[in-house]
């Protein structure tokens, strides 16, 4: 089979694992920016490729089959492979070294999904990005997020960084992140 075949055929399986997750192709669609048509036509492609329905269709959205659960299980395992093999080159790779400084008591869950390696200084003079829960000096990016503890409890952090491209980008990931924690 060739690359280009297996790649397909990978993507559509990622798009199945999406209408399992949303229950309806239309909402699968909408949620990855593809016409529910063509979406439909994929999943249409995949029970052909494989002779198996995937789903029960329903007025209310699809129903997996139990081959589409089968299927889904492998697909899981396999993105996470994907995404540890992406994790091994990111670490591995050639890009250049981020300095993030991190004030004391403040901390960023999955900052090691970030796509550049990392290296973490406590100058905060020396670093590329800053998180830190006061406001820092001499900055170019600056960005305020408040984040509230409770009902009463606002805690302010401030995310900069110096103007470097990758810097930028990491910056706009923490701030991701520390809304969504």
């Amino acid at each position: 089979m060739f690359v280009k075949s297996k790649a397909l055929i990978f993507k559509n399986l990622l798009y199945l694992k999406e209408v399992i997750s949303c229950g309806q192709i239309s909402a699968a669609a909408t949620k990855n920016g593809i016409k529910p048509s063509n979406l439909s036509k994929m999943i249409k492609d995949i029970e052909i490729f494989i002779g198996h329905k995937l789903f029960e269709r329903t007025s209310h959205g699809v129903i997996p089959t139990q081959t589409a659960l089968t299927i889904l299980k492998q697909i899981s395992e396999l993105e996470e492979r994907l995404d540890s093999l992406m994790f091994d080159l990111a670490k591995t790779g050639t890009r250049p070294v981020l300095k993030l400084y991190i004030s004391k008591g403040l901390k960023i869950h999955d900052i090691d999904n970030f796509n550049s390696k990392i290296k973490y200084t406590d100058q905060i003079e020396q670093a590329d990005v800053m998180v830190t829960s006061q406001k820092p000096t001499n900055t170019t990016h600056l960005i305020v997020s408040e984040n509230k503890i409770g009902k009463q409890i606002t805690q302010t952090i401030w995310v900069c960084c110096k103007d470097i491209p990758k810097a930028l980008e990491l910056t706009e990931f923490i701030i991701l992140k520390l809304h969504h924690a």
